[in-house]
């Protein structure tokens, strides 16, 4: 009789701490879906009036650099945020936009990519490409402009492969154009001429490079052309559903 309120009491024992087991599992799997761990603030808002090294509230283009700085393509120029404090480049992206009867000195930067050696890319709306060699004393800027080969001043996105030969993509209203290093600090352009079998409009909106293979999306009124260097130039494209076809404006690749 003992033995038989012994083996009872047991199971009771273990029906109640299953019991306890499941209650705490489906808790955790209600907060993991609903209540994911708290990082601290969700968004920090920042303005010329909070923030006055911020040099202009409109925003064209974000890109997380290297050594933990961010760049800001704005109205005014780009600015930089590093560990709290902000810079900015203004002068040396200046551009003049001639109308009739009038001069604008302009410094809009519509995209922004980081290349090889730290070297990093402006794209301005009607002053071309600026590029900014950080570490060459020498030669630190270069601009170039329509009448290097590129199809357009008026830039819409830069992408940089800068983990492999370091060839840069633009992206205009007129077309492409492809950067190729040389040798020199020069390079090699290649125009919208040399690829436009590969798009059926010369509107390209923006341009991204995956990180992990190097293959380059661009953004265009129809789908998503893409390119890689397997020993040459593929193509190919990715069409988009009639169901949702409407202009791409802009393209980012996650590291899955």
């Amino acid at each position: 009789m003992i033995n038989q309120k012994i083996i009872t009491m047991s199971r009771t024992i273990n029906s109640i701490f299953l019991l306890i087991l499941i209650i705490i599992s489906f808790q955790g799997c209600k907060n993991s879906q609903n209540d994911p761990p708290v990082r601290g603030s969700i968004w920090t808002k920042f303005t010329r009036e909070n923030s006055p090294g911020l040099i202009d509230n409109n925003i064209f283009a974000i890109l997380p650099g290297s050594e933990d700085r961010i760049w800001f393509g704005t109205d005014s120029g780009a600015a930089s945020y590093y560990h709290g404090s902000w810079s900015a480049i203004r002068e040396s992206l200046s551009y003049i936009i001639y109308g009739p009867g009038f001069d604008i000195k302009c410094q809009r930067v519509m995209a922004i990519a980081e290349g090889q050696q730290g070297t990093l890319w402006f794209g301005t709306d009607g002053g071309g490409v600026r590029r900014y060699n950080r570490y060459n004393a020498i030669k630190a800027w270069q601009r170039y402009s329509a009448s290097d080969g590129i199809p357009s001043d008026f830039i819409k996105g830069i992408a940089a492969d800068k983990y492999r030969k370091g060839d840069v993509w633009i992206t205009t209203l007129s077309g492409v154009a492809h950067y190729v290093p040389t040798s020199t600090i020069e390079g090699l352009w290649y125009t919208h001429s040399e690829y436009s079998q590969h798009f059926t409009s010369a509107t390209v909106r923006g341009v991204t490079i995956n990180p992990s293979n190097g293959w380059t999306f661009f953004a265009t009124h129809d789908g998503v052309p893409y390119v890689y260097d397997d020993n040459g130039l593929r193509w190919g494209k990715f069409p988009i559903m009639d169901a949702y076809n409407s202009p791409v404006l802009s393209i980012a690749v996650d590291y899955s």
